[in-house]
């Protein structure tokens, strides 16, 4: 489409838009401050003509209730489209309603409702719900970037979690020098980032086995979570890196240490109990390929259990006890210590 024909049409959207006449009633207010309740509709007023409607103020006094007194009196003042809402404060926050009427057919052709938090999100979300009016789509979907109320923040912010699981890793076909052993124990440790629905992982681990075989790894992982109860299923993956080493004979009283680095691609799924428990009982299976240069490509498979705890949820506050921060912590460190001692 040419740029003049875009300037066409948005003209005429403006010239179609500001010849709609709408009158903006005030709000019912219950059990908050009426004054408040008018001030948020003065708010909403200023937005809706900040949208392209030619906002009508009803005589001082008016009063509206339902749809067919708001089609009357709006019919009075000769307006096309009215707008009739309400402001409830429960506990802590406040819900505003709102709808909006077309005068001709007597017909609620849009309405929906915004949670906030405080008084002091009045403004935006009276814009958002100005623009909600003019595009017909819920007040969700008004959200941006910075434009969010306390209540949306707080139902998609995320947790934060540790998770430390141990098990073994199963050597697949692969290229090291000498032999790693047909199982290797291993200890993970994971900072995680959790919404309802997905769980993002950094985690750290370490794996011993024969011939003083080691390999520390960092991976980052994102994974689908297919519930939001105490049974949850997860599926993901990702990307991590690699540095293995292991001690191979030259010589009948020789050895060598060989060292090597690469990228590892992940595939991992698993199952946490006790989700929506302070303490979860995490398991878990991985496949990874690593490719390195000096050991070539190799293959992983790995089994793992243990425990993750909920640490700090929205907005920084604490989740779960300190002891149990600090006891997942504690053994991690501890099992870590006896395996580097004992391998």
């Amino acid at each position: 489409m040419s740029r003049s024909r875009i300037l066409l049409f948005i003209a005429l959207f403006a010239v179609i838009a500001a010849g709609q006449r709408l009158v903006m009633f005030e709000f019912d207010a219950i059990g908050i401050d009426p004054q408040l309740a008018q001030t948020t509709a003065t708010l909403l007023r200023d937005r809706l003509g900040d949208q392209g409607f030619l906002v009508i103020v009803p005589p001082a006094g008016t009063t509206v209730r339902s749809v067919d007194s708001a089609v009357t009196a709006a019919s009075s003042l000769n307006a096309e489209k009215a707008v009739i809402g309400s402001i409830t404060r429960l506990g802590a926050k406040y819900i505003i309603s709102y709808k909006l009427i077309d005068v001709a057919s007597a017909t609620v052709g849009f309405g929906d409702r915004a949670n906030i938090g405080s008084a002091e999100e009045l403004d935006l979300a009276t814009e958002r719900i100005a623009r909600a009016i003019r595009e017909r789509r819920p007040f969700v979907q008004t959200s941006e970037i910075g434009k969010a109320t306390a209540a949306e923040r707080s139902q998609t912010a995320a947790l934060s979690s540790f998770f430390l699981t141990t098990g073994y890793t199963f050597p697949a076909p692969h290229s090291i020098p000498g032999d790693p052993g047909v199982m290797l124990f291993t200890i993970d440790a994971a900072i995680t980032y959790e919404t309802p629905d997905v769980l993002a992982q950094g985690v750290m681990g370490l794996r011993r086995g024969k011939h003083s075989y080691h390999e520390i790894f960092f991976d980052l992982l994102v994974h689908r979570m297919f519930s939001r109860v105490d049974v949850c299923p997860y599926i993901g993956g990702g990307v991590g890196v690699r540095r293995m080493s292991i001690d191979v004979q030259t010589g009948q009283y020789t050895w060598e240490r060989r060292d090597a680095s690469g990228l590892a691609i992940i595939g991992s799924t698993g199952l946490i109990l006790f989700r929506t428990q302070y303490f979860r009982i995490v398991s878990g299976v991985k496949g990874a390929v690593v490719l390195t240069e000096d050991f070539g490509t190799v293959t992983w498979g790995s089994f793992n259990f243990g425990l993750s705890s909920p640490t700090f949820g929205p907005g920084g506050s604490v989740d779960a006890p300190a002891p149990c921060i600090y006891g997942c912590l504690g053994a991690f460190f501890l099992t870590g210590l006896i395996v580097a001692l004992t391998t």
